[in-house]
């Protein structure tokens, strides 16, 4: 099995014609797919959700030779020159040298049914979803959803147990929550939290949450959950990993960078 195999088992369940799609349609950019091909025969495959000198080291220390990332190994395209004098080029030169290929699955993963997004509504509970924000065929990102009347700090430390989070802000007074906007990653704008006043959601639940959307965000009336990014995207991360690892038929592992949580 090679890395183009592993792509096309992947590719399967969160094909890259979505994010193609989702990009062309809302105006995004991404570069998902095989990123790095050493064309080796693929002896172990490591599930991290970044590309990072940790989750090179953990590769060899299992064995692996393919790394599968959410966030692209490389996302900007223009690069003028590799070089091990700067972060980026050590990664890239380090997985090169170590023969370790580099599939990256991003916007695909985030907006595809049983993606990312969809797994961090579930983990507020399965209530009944009322609204989604951005929806194109096959893709949906951003939900709000309905659940029982709970407080604000005892929901809020139900979602960080629920996602594993170990660092949290939040944002407004001890209310009660019947609605909640989910947005995994760094996904709150101005469209988004328009979204989310529209279906009148008591608390947004987010990342990477810029200071003058957290204005905007209170002075909507809606109260502000703002994890870290790993923890929004890392919970439906290793879902995807324990969904997909049986289908891959060579040994697989997932490296969870509990620093970023």
């Amino acid at each position: 099995m090679n890395v183009n195999d592993v792509f096309d088992i992947i590719n399967q369940y969160y094909p890259l014609k979505i994010s193609k799609d989702y990009c062309t349609q809302f105006g995004h950019y991404d570069n998902s797919g095989v990123i790095i091909n050493v064309g080796d025969e693929i002896k172990g495959v490591l599930f991290s959700l970044d590309f990072s000198l940790k989750s090179i080291d953990e590769a060899i220390k299992r064995g692996c030779n393919l790394i599968v990332t959410h966030h692209p190994a490389i996302f900007n395209t223009n690069i003028p020159c590799l070089s091990v004098d700067d972060i980026f080029g050590e990664k890239i030169i380090s997985a090169i040298k170590n023969k370790i290929s580099v599939i990256s699955m991003h916007l695909n993963m985030d907006v595809a049914k049983n993606g990312i997004d969809e797994y961090l509504q579930q983990a507020v509970g399965f209530g009944e979803i009322i609204g989604v924000c951005d929806k194109f065929e096959n893709g949906v990102y951003g939900r709000c959803t309905k659940i029982e009347d709970t407080d604000f700090y005892t929901f809020a430390d139900r979602i960080k147990k629920e996602i594993k989070a170990e660092r949290v802000l939040l944002y407004g007074e001890n209310k009660k929550i019947r609605k909640v906007a989910t947005f995994c990653g760094g996904g709150v704008d101005a469209n988004s939290l328009k979204f989310a006043k529209q279906m009148q959601a008591d608390v947004v639940i987010s990342s990477d949450v810029k200071h003058n959307y957290v204005l905007d965000c209170l002075d909507y009336g809606m109260n502000l959950i703002n994890f870290t990014h790993y923890a929004t995207e890392n919970y439906g991360f290793e879902k995807i990993y324990n969904s997909l690892k049986d289908k891959i038929k060579v040994n697989s592992f997932y490296f969870l960078n509990g620093e970023l949580l």
